[in-house]
């Protein structure tokens, strides 16, 4: 019989709560060995708690919990997913929001992954004005609290060129969820030339440079990491 140890329910809470995870981001977050994950990913495999796939070459195996998994971890109020599709647009903003979460998680902040905050849309959600001409629950990919008891930081991961109209009609979205104290900011992760688009958009409805952030990292005093993992794909397990 497996025992399963405070490390490995930690890696395994980890991936659950994220969906699905590459090693690399495990060990970053964790603040632990790539080696330590392996051993720790291989003996929850061995339980038949978790399962992993190698990704595109140069982007790390994924990782993702089953269903007797999630339930181990105390996790079961979380739906399993399926096994990803490694070239899918979904599976490569799944991978993104997982790197952002490990930034957080590596510098010592409480956050809740987008698995969790779909649990709760009504309180999470800004409300966005949608082409019906009515309002929709708009969820960020991740929230984070700088500050015990303070207010949270809503975070969205760019992926993508986004219509202008949305664009804007998330922004006001923010906008208000701010001012009704719902989120102490929003905080979007994405490159240089789509923050500038995003910090003059701000500016259009009303949201000051301190309730809107656009950076390339989410947390910009965290030593710096890769944007998409950098490993072999097949990791060969302990």
């Amino acid at each position: 019989m497996v025992e399963v140890g405070p490390g490995s329910m930690r890696v395994g809470r980890f991936i659950g709560r994220l969906g699905v995870v590459t090693m690399p981001a495990i060990a970053y977050g964790l603040g632990v060995a790539d080696r330590v994950v392996r051993r720790h990913v291989a003996k929850l495999e061995k339980l038949g708690w978790c399962a992993r796939t190698p990704a595109i070459r140069g982007y790390g195996s994924l990782v993702w919990m089953t269903p007797s998994g999630l339930a181990g971890v105390e996790l079961a109020g979380l739906a399993a997913v399926r096994a990803p599709d490694p070239f899918s647009i979904p599976t490569m903003q799944t991978v993104r929001i997982a790197w952002v979460a490990a930034d957080i998680e590596a510098a010592g902040y409480q956050w809740q992954a987008p698995r969790e905050l779909a649990l709760a849309p009504g309180r999470w959600g800004a409300q966005v004005n949608n082409e019906r001409g009515g309002r929709s629950r708009r969820l960020p990919d991740l929230v984070f609290w700088p500050a015990p008891g303070g207010l949270p930081v809503a975070v969205v991961v760019g992926h993508g060129l986004p219509k202008p109209r949305r664009e804007r009609a998330a922004l006001e979205g923010w906008q208000r969820s701010i001012a009704a104290g719902q989120y102490a900011q929003v905080r979007y992760v994405t490159d240089p030339s789509s923050a500038r688009r995003l910090e003059d958009g701000a500016a259009r409805v009303g949201l000051s440079a301190p309730q809107l952030i656009a950076v390339e990292r989410v947390v910009t005093d965290q030593p710096s990491v890769p944007a998409m993992p950098i490993e072999t794909v097949a990791e060969a397990s302990p």
